[in-house]
């Protein structure tokens, strides 16, 4: 067992979290309990065994979304997708949410602490988009520059599979 120091988060379920690149810091995002949702991202430095959340938020929390991390120009990307979405009230019947197709990404950059979180617009045909869902997968397609989504679940298991040309957001190879 790690005994962490700093700011410790809430224990959470439904969350991403990814190794950063060239570092031994672990990106932890959004997520839910019992009691809260959460639009909140931490780092955890696994050399310093040292907790950190950083300063920008999602707009609203995120749960249940899949998450990967890209190369990219000038900085690495941190891309999400889908998840629920909202809020609940403590003592209340557990609401699961809105499920979303939103993409947002942030820029993993030395000073991340403070990194915005960015609206994504994937190009191509809006009929082409994905549905709304949560638990689906997502991996990044370095030769094609794009963001493959497989599956989740939008009030029934999806068995389909989408890609997201994000070249212009990534840059050139």
């Amino acid at each position: 067992k790690i005994n962490a120091t700093g700011n410790l988060p809430e224990p959470r379920g439904g969350h991403t979290s990814a190794l950063l690149p060239k570092s031994n810091t672990i990106f932890i995002n959004g997520g839910w309990n019992s009691i809260s949702q959460f639009a909140n991202s931490w780092l955890f430095d696994t050399e310093k065994e040292e907790w950190a959340e950083l300063d920008a938020n999602m707009e609203i929390p995120r749960w249940n979304h899949c998450a990967t991390i890209v190369p990219a120009l000038p900085q690495w990307k941190i891309f999400i997708f889908g998840g629920s979405t909202g809020y609940f009230e403590e003592g209340a019947p557990r609401n699961f949410g809105t499920m979303t197709e939103s993409v947002l990404y942030m820029n993993v950059k030395e000073e991340i602490k403070s990194a915005p979180f960015l609206k994504c617009h994937p190009e191509g045909d809006v009929k082409g988009n994905p549905s709304p869902r949560e638990n689906g997968t997502m991996v990044y397609d370095q030769d094609d520059q794009r963001l493959v989504l497989f599956g989740g679940w939008s009030n029934n298991y999806l068995n389909d599979i989408y890609q997201l040309n994000i070249s212009s957001v990534t840059g050139p190879d």
